[in-house]
């Protein structure tokens, strides 16, 4: 038989702690397809910077590690997603070979998706694993096609601290 009282101390630790777990991931499960427009001064990227062609309506430009665990789908889902929108050229970059170009453009995380207009400009940033909703209207966006409003335009310093 246990006779002593609970450390309550303890206890409302214990359930702090869960609480701001839980918060937490609220926050990161929010965050996850963010998508942060620019005003295209958030630099540029060339056919060679990429590794092809850039598309005529918009290109996506996903930075990956081998240690993401979240690169393989969001890679089938662009994949998938340029098959269905014309125009649209997509290319993986590895974060880790090519550093430089990661530390340019202020990625912290991946899968980071730069995209860029018809001239190469980055145009907005895709935080995590991409939504279809939101993808697809900034792509429109970019493209001209439709002028779609996601989230309020952020500066490219900002945007790459981010």
């Amino acid at each position: 038989m246990f006779t002593s009282s609970p450390n309550w101390s303890l206890v409302i630790a214990i359930i702090a702690g869960l609480a701001a777990l839980t918060a937490f991931g609220f926050w990161f499960q929010h965050r996850q397809g963010l998508v942060k427009v620019t005003n295209g001064d958030a630099g540029s990227l060339s056919a060679g910077e990429v590794g092809g062609p850039l598309g005529a309506a918009a290109t996506l430009v996903m930075f990956s590690t081998r240690f993401c665990s979240i690169c393989p789908s969001a890679r089938a889902f662009f994949e998938a997603l340029i098959g269905e929108v014309s125009g649209v050229s997509f290319y993986e970059v590895d974060a880790e070979k090519d550093l430089a170009l990661a530390k340019k453009f202020g990625v912290k995380s991946t899968p980071t998706t730069l995209v860029l207009d018809a001239s190469g400009n980055v145009m907005a940033r895709i935080i995590g694993a991409p939504k279809r909703a939101n993808t697809l209207a900034i792509i429109k966006k970019v493209a001209g096609v439709v002028p779609v409003s996601i989230v309020e335009p952020v500066s490219a310093t900002k945007g790459a601290n981010e």
